[in-house]
């Protein structure tokens, strides 16, 4: 007898005799034997060489020749001998492989007696005792448990939702049995994780809508339930990927897709009823909501570039502005230099009061032009403060073209309109200073006084009177003509 043949009859004494059986990694355990299936039980053991313990109710060795229907039911204990494969779990029977699922078990790869096709989730691998298995574990997600409000000590929301997650390009036979249990597990863990609470006496979906929605919870056992509709199962499947495949954004997911799967339905049923009938709607509107939520986030990030591109246009009208600020108070210099230099042509003035003039409208130039770059820069180094705060989401680079390069070539040119006023004005300070100290007049001015203009009634001239030089140079000119 082969190894399927054993784990056929295994599962047809379960099934068809009433025969209870505990599987465990090691060994499996069958009671209420007669003496017929005992036999039957043991018989195959022999053939496969395996090691069991053959014993009554009251703990009486037995065997297989000493069988007798008096002295049943039997209990027969038998120990699995599986190929080598490190960190894989052995299974036998569909009843142990149901018990198993329930129980949870950490092994990533399950090898099942009778599987004829291997399938594979997110978190585990299925196959068959000889078949290769290979698969790429899913990065953690969200945990169910943080999602689903359970008050009962017995946990029924599945700690991991990989485990329960199909994988890209693996299906599952509704027809083979053992896909069958695994669909049906399969279906109460994620309907639990797709829920707001569970209910803390019956275990009921609840979902808090609004409208509220209460399905009661399905208990009976795989083999007694309906069949699970293909379709119903793989929407059930991609309903499950898109709320937990993001963990950061699986809580947002969550409460929108179970708020439409309780406004999708108005009569409670059956949780496979309802949802083969509801479930691809609400499952549609969650993602039409989810959109929507990402549009307004859309918008909120487009309101911010725009007032970056108006802080943008601000500062550079402010530095253009500043600019224009700047090169007026370099005109203004200037003008006061080219006044300082044709005075001191026309008239005789102190070179040390040309001194001072100059250099009070250099240090006022300097004053204002500093002063313009100091608010340039603290504007930048505002700019710098705020930009990991409000413009993240904007990549270095694009942040750099349009805002930091325009900026740099503002200031730029206020750096180099002032700079090259700024030394205009040194110059021509440096030339009225050097000239008002080189050409200084020596030789005093005399003015030889002329005819008398004045008439009789004018008086008597003024003969001997002393006038300032500035007044003896206009009598001159006027003795001249």
């Amino acid at each position: 007898m082969s190894l399927d043949a054993l784990a056929e009859l295994l599962d047809t004494l379960a099934s068809e005799h009433g025969v209870w059986i505990n599987e465990t990694p090691d060994c499996v355990l069958t009671s209420r034997l007669d003496a017929c299936c005992a036999g039957r039980l043991a018989m195959a053991v022999e053939h496969l060489g395996w090691c069991y313990q053959l014993v009554d109710s009251a703990n009486n060795p037995f065997t297989l020749a000493s069988l007798d229907q008096d002295f049943a039911p039997y209990r027969l204990t038998l120990h699995k001998v599986p190929p080598r494969d490190d960190g894989a779990l052995y299974l036998l029977t569909a009843t142990g492989f149901s018990d198993t699922l329930d129980r949870g078990h950490p092994a990533d790869r399950w090898r099942l007696a009778r599987l004829e096709h291997s399938f594979t989730t997110q978190g585990r691998a299925y196959g068959n005792w000889q078949a290769p298995l290979s698969f790429n574990k899913a990065a953690e997600t969200q945990p169910p448990r943080t999602l689903v409000r359970e008050t009962a000590a017995n946990r029924r929301v599945p700690e991991d939702i990989r485990f329960w997650l199909l994988a890209q390009h693996s299906h599952i036979d509704m027809t083979d049995p053992l896909h069958s249990i695994w669909a049906s597990k399969a279906f109460d863990a994620l309907t639990r994780a797709l829920a707001n609470e569970l209910g803390a006496d019956d275990g009921a979906l609840m979902f808090h809508g609004p409208p509220a929605l209460r399905l009661p919870a399905c208990d009976l056992p795989p083999a007694q339930r309906p069949q699970i509709d293909p379709l119903g199962f793989s929407q059930l499947q991609s309903a499950a990927q898109w709320v937990y495949e993001l963990s950061r954004e699986a809580a947002l997911r969550h409460s929108m897709l179970s708020a439409e799967i309780a406004r999708a339905g108005r009569e409670p049923c059956e949780p496979a009823r309802y949802f083969a009938a509801h479930l691809a709607n609400a499952l549609d509107s969650a993602k039409t909501v989810y959109q929507l939520y990402m549009s307004g986030l859309g918008i909120d990030t487009l309101n911010s570039l725009t007032a970056l591109r108006g802080s943008v246009c601000d500062d550079a009208a402010r530095t253009t502005e500043a600019t224009q600020q700047a090169l007026t108070k370099v005109a203004a210099a200037l003008g006061v230099g080219l006044t300082v230099i044709a005075t001191r042509i026309s008239s005789d003035i102190s070179p040390w009061l040309v001194f001072a003039a100059m250099l009070v409208a250099c240090i006022y130039c300097f004053i204002e032009l500093w002063a313009g770059w100091r608010l340039i820069q603290i504007r930048r180094k505002a700019r710098d403060a705020w930009h990991p705060r409000l413009y993240r989401f904007l990549p270095s680079a694009d942040y750099r073209e349009m805002v930091t390069a325009p900026t740099e070539h503002s200031e730029c040119v206020y750096l180099w309109s002032t700079g090259v006023g700024f030394l205009m004005v040194v110059l021509l300070s440096t030339v009225a200073v050097v000239n008002s100290f080189l050409y200084v007049s020596t030789e005093p001015v005399s003015v030889e006084p002329g005819p008398s203009t004045e008439t009789e009634d004018q008086g008597p001239t003024r003969e001997g009177t002393e006038y300032p030089p500035l007044m003896r140079l206009t009598i001159g000119q006027r003795s001249t003509h």
